[in-house]
């Protein structure tokens, strides 16, 4: 996937005839890319329950005492917010305004 990125990062308006192996491989990939969505569906529902039922708790522990799963709070982070420096100083911030070309996406229809 990378590597066609980097050979073509820059898109034509120019279409491609797809032969039938084309289209099985994009058949194939939109099958799985469902499946990967409800996969990520169930995994959803299931670490919910899961975290329901631990609550406030940071360990999910078996009776002898094997850790089935932590769910603990992450160390707090700072970061910078270029929407608060361009609306209180609106020229520092377009001065350090830099534009970068769009990345291609792919999408199977």
């Amino acid at each position: 996937m990378d590597a066609a990125r980097k050979l073509f990062p820059v898109s034509t308006s120019a279409g491609v005839l797809a032969n039938a192996q084309l289209e099985q491989a994009c058949q194939q990939l939109k099958a799985i890319k469902t499946q990967i969505k409800q996969f990520e569906e169930a995994e959803e529902k299931l670490q919910g329950f899961i975290q329901g039922q631990m609550k406030e708790a940071g360990s999910l522990i078996t009776f002898d005492g094997k850790v089935l799963a932590t769910w603990n709070s992450a160390k707090g982070s700072k970061r910078f917010d270029p929407k608060l420096l361009q609306a209180e100083m609106p020229e520092v911030y377009e001065r350090y305004v830099i534009e970068q070309p769009g990345s291609r996406r792919f999408l199977v229809k």
